[in-house]
């Protein structure tokens, strides 16, 4: 029987998300060994991204009772990244080596070339050598590297924590923390967009190509909306006295399907109110939180990129210890066709 290639809609359709979701989940699980899977509803929750539209095309069993790939490809429409797509390419682990990749890949350049987009970019993990060996073989470049970490919350360091506290009493005294429980003060909102944005800017993208994406207030109130039901929150902000602006973030959520595993969303601090401690400031507290919220938490998760040498040496010291290594490769559409030529 003849492999076919279908388009799904788990977005709108639940049989089709009923299809997607055990591969989904299961890739997902070789990948993060740790992982949890989704529900139905929390992986659809997942994909409310209001700057980008998404495909996903699968290649399903004889019976179609199942998927043995899945293809999903994200294009920016707010305007940024106008050049590229990222892509997932997943293939069920008894049915690789059989060129299901890449007949997906072949639909990933399609949807690519159909806007004019010339740069596709993939993300692989080395736990499951197969999606890098893939990459390296189409001919992909190293985009970035991330460390995904993890830290035994019984194992931290409170007193390195203690010790930021004091340190911010005498650095920070033009500041104030405020912390609030799944979602955020309408007062700050347009400048905890802003810090998202700026976290973005400054981050050190090595090789990447992405752009940051267009966050603002209504953006994050969607997010905030649609993950209510899959998400707890503990957020700090650091608060500038004189001018009343939230100047720093730091933040860790709690998925209702992992309730074991604290993770970070971001830690960030606005380059002007940068050097007074803010950072580890509002870390420290937030993980204080957290713990008090959810005491039968066991492990915070973070990324961070290999050449983010500030957030690893905070990250450093509260313990946190690589459990893999995220690789952004970047693949160019006419390097893809000449992969498939071949």
């Amino acid at each position: 029987m003849p492999v076919r290639v279908e388009q799904l809609d788990p977005l709108g359709s639940i049989g089709d998300a009923e299809l997607v979701v055990p591969l989904h989940n299961s890739v997902m699980g070789e990948l993060f060994p740790w992982r949890m899977p989704k529900s139905v509803d929390e992986f659809r929750a997942g994909f409310a991204a209001p700057e980008a539209a998404f495909r996903f095309v699968a290649i399903p069993d004889e019976q179609r009772s199942s998927l043995q790939a899945l293809g999903v490809v994200r294009t920016w429409t707010d305007g940024t990244n106008p050049q590229l797509v990222f892509a997932e390419v997943l293939v069920r682990s008894d049915s690789r080596r059989r060129g299901f990749g890449r007949l997906i890949l072949e639909e990933v350049v399609e949807t690519a070339e159909a806007s004019d987009r010339t740069l596709v970019l993939v993300d692989t993990v080395d736990t499951v050598p197969a999606g890098e060996a893939f990459a390296s073989a189409v001919g992909a470049d190293i985009g970035m590297r991330e460390h995904v970490s993890r830290v035994s919350i019984e194992d931290l360091p409170f007193d390195v924590l203690e010790a930021w506290e004091a340190d911010a009493a005498v650095r920070a005294a033009d500041y104030e923390r405020l912390a609030w429980e799944d979602g955020y003060s309408e007062d700050h909102l347009d400048q905890i967009a802003a810090l998202f944005v700026m976290a973005d800017e400054d981050m050190p993208d090595e090789d990447a190509a992405f752009e940051p994406i267009t966050e603002t207030a209504e953006s994050l109130r969607t997010r905030i909306e649609v993950s209510k039901p899959f998400v707890s929150r503990v957020t700090s902000v650091a608060v500038h006295r004189p001018s009343g602006e939230a100047v720093g973030f730091s933040e860790l959520i709690r998925r209702r399907s992992d309730p074991a595993t604290l993770f970070t969303t971001l830690t960030t601090v606005h380059r002007e109110h940068r050097g007074h401690g803010l950072g580890k400031w509002i870390k420290a507290y937030v993980i204080s939180r957290a713990r008090a919220r959810f005491p039968h938490a066991r492990f915070i998760q973070t990324e961070n990129a290999f050449s983010n040498a500030a957030m690893l040496a905070i990250n450093d010291a509260i313990g946190f210890a690589p459990a893999c290594t995220l690789t952004s490769f970047q693949l160019s559409t006419d390097g893809i066709r000449r992969y498939l030529d071949r």
